[in-house]
Parts: C-alpha cells; structure tokens; sequence
C-alpha cells in the first residue's frame, strides 16, 4: 500500500508539472491578405540607388491576437514562426512566386525553382513546432497589456534622413485591421542598404527587449533584391507609367513565448521506475 501511494503522489506531482508547462507556452498570431504592385521607374529611373516615388505601394487587411507573458514572470525562449505566400506576375506575364514556411524560403520564376535555402542555410535556427528562435528575454513593459489595436494610426520611417521612406496607414478595432502602405525607395535602393538596415532594427529589438539577442536578424542580407530591378530590365521593362509587377498573397505569423521543458525530464521517470 505504501508503495502504491508513493507512485500515486509522484502521479499528482507530474500532472501538476503538466499544468505549469502548458501555462509557460504563450502564442500570439497575425493572419491576413494583401494585394501590391512594384513600380521600378517610379522616378523616371531604372535601377534607381537613389530617387524617391510610390515604387512599392498596395493594401491588405488583418486579424491580431495577442496572448504573451506578463513582463514580471521572467525570462522566456521566444520564437517566430511564418507561414506567407506570394504570388505575383512580372511585366503582366512572367508569373512568379514566393513562399516563407519551416522549411526556410523558396522563389518560383517562370514555373521553375530559381532559388531555395533552408533556415540553417541562412543562418537561423529553426526549432521544429516552434519556429525561428528569437532569443531569451522577458516581455517588455512598454507592450503590456497586450493591446492589439495600439499600432492604429499612421506610421512613416525615414532610414537616411532624405525624406520619408516608408508609409503605413493601419485602421479597425479589437484586432481587425485594413492597412495601406508605400515604400518610397527602390528595390535597388534596398539592395544597397546591404546588412545595414537589419543591424539597425537588431540594435533597436535589443535596446527596446531586455536581455534579447538579435543575431538572428542580423544575419538578413538585402543585396540579393537587386535582382528585382535588373530582372524587369531583362525582360524588356520597365512598363512607362504602369506597375512593372504585380503581386497578391496571404500569411500567417505565430510568435511564441515558452518556458521550460516540453517533455518529463528523464530523473522523473527514474523516481517512478524506483518505486517498483
């Protein structure tokens, strides 16, 4: 009898453990649609390092939920997981087509696989049912409560201080948003930005996150997006006056917040195997 009430208290004590467990894992989810078109001439130029236009404008709307940890239970193990597709048509005729999953990213162009690299190749780390790890750090004060409508308004960026770079317009309520945005600089530009911009947005997640290391946004390289602009020159662009692409997609992003083991630990076994 004895022995039989130890396991049965062992039991409790694992089953509690659960409990804790599934209480340390928060997710947070985005998931909409979007609709764009890439304008490679917008200031009269193509490639254009330098010129300001509508290049890269279009429209979308969203669904936020918001679920993390209050900033005063600690430290947690955060992770990025995104699911995005974009298909997209270049010059009105050459199809194309992007997506972003666990297996890393992947380009069709023209019905064939014109690039693949999985997240390891790129230098993220990837934890299966995850996704790409973030870091370590506790949620920051400045985004609690979760408040999924506080990014409503208008929102502009300016990189190297010409003019504004970015335009983003975001309306709705309790989490279901419509967003109009424009990009002003060109593919070519971005390109040029090289490692730059990344190290930028990693320096500021890690003056803003407590304890977060951003190595992995870091390790994002744009240079490979002047291909965008010398592809449209290949295919006899760019298109005077019209979009020299148009692209459309949905996604869905999960971040999560985890803390501690997803499974027994192999001492909890032995207690229980000890019993008998």
């Amino acid at each position: 009898m004895m022995k039989i009430a130890k396991v049965l208290i062992l039991i409790a004590i694992l089953s509690l453990s659960f409990s804790a467990i599934a209480e340390d894992t928060y997710i947070s989810t985005v998931e909409g649609n979007f609709a764009a078109y890439y304008d490679g001439d917008a200031a009269g130029v193509i490639p254009d390092p330098t010129g300001y236009g509508n290049f890269l404008c279009g429209n979308g709307g969203y669904l936020l939920s918001l679920n993390y940890p209050d900033p005063g239970e600690g430290i947690f193990d955060w992770y990025l997981n995104p699911n995005i597709y974009v298909a997209g048509l270049l010059l009105g005729q050459v199809p194309m087509e992007l997506v972003i999953n666990d297996a890393g990213i992947a380009f069709w162009f023209m019905d064939g696989l014109a690039y693949m690299a999985s997240w390891a190749e790129l230098g993220f780390t990837w934890v299966p049912g995850l996704g790409l790890y973030a870091g370590e750090y506790a949620t920051p004060d400045g985004i609690w409560p979760p408040n999924p409508d506080a990014i409503v308004g208008d929102w502009n960026y300016d990189y190297d201080g010409g003019g504004d770079d970015v335009y983003i317009d975001i309306d709705g309520v309790d989490g279901v948003h419509n967003f109009d945005f424009c990009f002003f600089r060109s593919m070519t530009w971005l390109a040029g930005t090289g490692t730059a911009i990344p190290n930028d947005l990693a320096d500021w997640l890690e003056a803003n996150i407590g304890g977060m290391d951003a190595t992995w946004v870091r390790a994002v390289d744009l240079t490979f997006l002047e291909l965008i602009d010398t592809t449209i020159v290949d295919f006899g662009g760019p298109n005077i006056g019209a979009p020299d692409a148009t692209t459309e997609g949905y996604y869905m992003v999960t971040l999560t917040a985890n803390r501690g083991s997803t499974a027994v630990e192999e001492s909890s076994w032995s207690q229980l195997k000890s019993l008998y």
